[in-house]
């Protein structure tokens, strides 16, 4: 309706993502719902994107005619990139019309692609230059947040690895730990969730041991609450 409605080239709505742990509803700020050109949208992107809105296509309607490329790479925001770039006008809405279940909550054991951070800098820049090809000049923190949020899930998922060797996830850590790019973006961003807090200052000091034995511990410490949630569940049966 909110497609017809204004004429837009896409519809961006909110989402609710459901586990047996936990039930996170994301929505659009009020402030920024409306019908927006591509330019005012560009303004208001970094905090769209923080609350990870933009990222994937399960909240969005698009107009088949309007797309250009397929996607590359697997990576949902990249496609989307794209497709901001060739759009006319964008309407937000704040109505939840997309649920997420997630029935395997231990999701830090997901698949690590050995690309992951290659994939993560690519996405890094190209929000960048999204944002610089429409006028604006600062991108916001959100950018930089959501990069190392990443890398960080990525390193996370290492104790779960069952296909590498303990001397390939040191070595895997070590290739976030050395890399300028990574260094750089972390060295300028303070992370306001202690948990990635801790891990983004043992990445900017490349403290590895730090790295690797906070991701042991927070696989743990998930194990742990699983048993719990599973134990609690049965009682209640």
């Amino acid at each position: 309706e909110s497609l017809e409605k204004n004429n837009s080239d896409i519809v961006l709505c909110g989402f609710c993502h459901w586990s047996t742990i936990r039930q996170i509803l994301v929505l659009p700020p009020r402030e920024l719902c409306g019908t927006f050109s591509r330019e005012e949208f560009a303004e208001n992107f970094s905090v769209l994107y923080g609350k990870l809105l933009l990222n994937s296509p399960c909240n969005k309607i698009y107009k088949k005619e309007q797309i250009k490329k397929d996607l590359d790479l697997g990576e949902d925001f990249l496609f989307n990139l794209d497709y901001f770039s060739e759009i006319n006008s964008i309407t937000i809405i704040q109505d939840c019309l997309y649920n997420y279940v997630q029935s395997n909550e231990n999701s830090l054991s997901g698949k690590l692609r050995n690309n992951q951070k290659e994939i993560s800098k690519m996405i890094h820049k190209a929000a960048g230059e999204f944002l610089m090809a429409n006028g604006v000049k600062s991108k916001g923190k959100e950018i930089d947040e959501i990069f190392l949020y990443d890398l960080i899930n990525s390193m996370e998922k290492l104790p779960f690895e069952k296909n590498m060797t303990y001397e390939e996830k040191k070595e895997a850590i070590s290739s976030y730990v050395t890399d300028p790019y990574v260094i750089q973006v972390s060295r300028r961003t303070d992370l306001p969730i202690m948990e990635y807090k801790i891990i983004n200052y043992a990445l900017r000091f490349q403290l590895k041991k730090v790295i690797w034995q906070f991701c042991c511990m927070k696989k743990w410490l998930l194990e742990l609450l699983q048993s719990l949630q599973k134990g609690k569940n049965g009682d209640q049966l």
